[in-house]
Parts: structure tokens; C-alpha cells; sequence
């Protein structure tokens, strides 16, 4: 079977998946969404990029921010980074702030690595995604990275298992 390359990097977080980070997280805001795929009420709107929002102001204003970002590499690192600086902006200041980023697999990437080297948990998902409008599962295996301001560097490797269809073994 072939499967088509897909030319777009934004792809929609699976409901199964978006409803299992929010049950234990209660997400207040999506990161990087759009008015047609916002997992949050509040969202941060793609063409005005996340990465560009004072680090404090985010800290303050939210709690727990949900992020699948595009997943081009050079938006990749700048919000890996920029998530890292509102965590410790917001140990700094005594705010709660967490965020779980839903990024592919890219161990040979340089904000792979500071993702993995600040990351609270990385929970690596089991088996690839199907992201919802898409007929095909990602070509790439998936993670989630936590960043917790409370528990910077204290780091806890799990997985997510998806949930199974008929006929799964």
C-alpha cells in the first residue's frame, strides 16, 4: 500500500488522545490551533504564533496549555524553547504552568534533545497516530512531552497506549 506524503505540517490531535491528556490536565488553552481544529475554548491562532507570546503573560494567564504544534522543524525548536522559558519564567514567579506537546519522534533533532533534557515526563505513544480528518496513520512514531514548572528536570518516561480496535491484537 502507498501512502501519500502529505505537503501540510498541522495536523488535528486524535479526540481518544486530546481526551486522555485533558482528563488528568484540564487543559485552558490549545497553543497552536485554529478556529477549525481549537481542542481549547481559548487558543492561540496559528498565523499569530505561540512562540511570540511573552512568556510571562502565559504563565499568568494559564494553567495548562495543550500543544500540537506544526511539525516543520524550525517551528519545532522555536516552541520547544519558548515553552521551556515560560516554565521557568513561571517557577520563577510561583506560578503553576504546565504544558503537553505532542510532537513526532525526531531523536537526531536538536530541540528533541533540550525537549527531552527539561521535559517533567515523555510519554511515547504506542503504535502511529491516525490524526482525525486523515485516512492513514503518520508515517512517524509520536510523543508527549510534559513540561511541569513544578518538577523541572524531574523526568518520568511512560506510554500511552491507543485504544484497541476489533480485530487488534
Amino acid at each position: 500500500m502507498r501512502i501519500e506524503k502529505s505537503k501540510s505540517s498541522e495536523w488535528r490531535t486524535p479526540a481518544w488522545l486530546f481526551e486522555a491528556l485533558d482528563r488528568r490536565f484540564h487543559f485552558d488553552f490549545d497553543a497552536c490551533a485554529s478556529a477549525e481544529n481549537n481542542l481549547c475554548d481559548k487558543y492561540c491562532d496559528i498565523s499569530s504564533p505561540f512562540e511570540n507570546t511573552a512568556p510571562d503573560m502565559i504563565s499568568r494567564a494559564y494553567a495548562a496549555v495543550f500543544c500540537n504544534p506544526p511539525y516543520d522543524t524550525k517551528t519545532l525548536w522555536k516552541i520547544t524553547s519558548h515553552i521551556i522559558k515560560i516554565c521557568f519564567v513561571a517557577q520563577a514567579e510561583g506560578f503553576r504552568f504546565m504544558t503537553a506537546l505532542l510532537v513526532p519522534c525526531k531523536t537526531d533533532q536538536e530541540w528533541w534533545m533540550q525537549a527531552c533534557y527539561f521535559a517533567t515526563e515523555i510519554n511515547f505513544i504506542q503504535k502511529r497516530l491516525r490524526f482525525s480528518g486523515s485516512k492513514d496513520t503518520s508515517q512517524q512514531s509520536h510523543a508527549v512531552f510534559i513540561f511541569d514548572a513544578n518538577f523541572l528536570r524531574q523526568r518520568h518516561i511512560k506510554f500511552i497506549f491507543q485504544p484497541n480496535k476489533k480485530g487488534d491484537k
